[in-house]
């Protein structure tokens, strides 16, 4: 079975403070369980798996982890040869290790929690924030969650969160990945923004701006009103370049300031920002692709 990877849509940063979250399955990168004899091919990942069951098995213990895990299978299986092999590139924000933690669950999880019982969905995301905190220190569990069912899930400003529905792609507007080539660890970043927060001039900002950007912005995009979408990304590209610099390699900024000065494409960070994936908006995709040939240009669809 495959597990694909997430992008977190809108809600970069600011879901830390409440507001809202869009995140969606990314179908274009996947990874999958597979067993190779080729010791090569699978050491790379095989002590990173096994050092992973040894921390599963602590916060079982110590009642961390709300869950049981069938780990002995685990190991065996690991033993065997099995691997994760995955197409999601680490750093990028689109959902590695929350594949990889969904991927475990859903084959080794005792009485796993159904993908169809919403009511659990926020005891599912704590339990799957518990398994991830082994890769990035503290883990919200979002990631996984979105992994594992494989829907677009919309985190409110109650904490509650819901399955949503996308709305029909447009004829006239794309949204699309870019490749910035260089991977990035979310921690730190989010620890910088956290840092800025503390100044209450920058979070009045934040909370009297970007998070009201933020969530019209989802509003805009589940509706489908994209010329308003369009205009939307544009206050939240400006915001970025102008308060979250540190979030935008400097190789980008002419990009985005380019974005910002015309009317063909605008873009934002994707997830912590500072490296990984870049998000846009085109009014002209082919036009877009060629600007940007040399970043793998890629068409978010759904």
């Amino acid at each position: 079975m495959e597990y694909c990877g997430k992008i977190l849509l809108f809600g970069e940063h600011v879901v830390v403070h409440g507001a809202q979250a869009l995140a969606i399955p990314f179908p274009r990168l996947v990874g999958q369980w597979r067993l190779e004899s080729d010791h090569s091919k699978r050491a790379a990942t095989q002590y990173l798996l096994a050092d992973w069951a040894n921390y599963l098995d602590r916060a079982m213990e110590s009642g961390s982890l709300p869950c049981r895990l069938d780990t002995g299978r685990f190991r065996r299986d690991l033993g065997q040869g099995m691997f994760f092999d995955s197409s999601i590139p680490p750093g990028y924000g689109a959902g590695s290790s929350g594949a990889l933690c969904a991927a475990l669950y859903d084959q080794y999880a005792l009485a796993p929690i159904s993908r169809e019982d919403t009511p659990r969905y926020t005891e599912l995301k704590r339990l799957l924030g518990s398994m991830e905190s082994f890769f990035h220190g503290a883990s919200s569990g979002a990631d996984p969650l979105v992994c594992y069912l494989n829907r677009p899930l919309l985190f409110d400003r109650d904490g509650a969160l819901q399955a949503t529905t996308l709305p029909e792609p447009s004829e006239a507007y794309t949204l699309f990945l870019l490749d910035t080539g260089m991977p990035r660890k979310t921690g730190p970043l989010v620890q910088v923004f956290k840092d800025w927060c503390a100044d209450p001039n920058y979070l009045a900002r934040v909370m009297a701006e970007l998070i009201p950007s933020t969530e019209d912005a989802i509003h805009y995009f589940l509706a489908g009103q994209w010329e308003a979408l369009f205009e939307e990304w544009h206050i939240l590209s400006g915001f970025q370049r102008r308060y979250m610099g540190k979030m935008i390699l400097p190789a980008w900024e002419t990009f985005w300031l380019e974005g910002l000065a015309g009317n063909r494409f605008k873009l934002k960070l994707c997830g912590a920002g500072g490296g990984g994936f870049v998000l846009g908006i085109s009014k002209d995709w082919e036009q877009t692709q060629a600007r940007f040939r040399d970043y793998r240009p890629m068409e978010l669809r759904w």
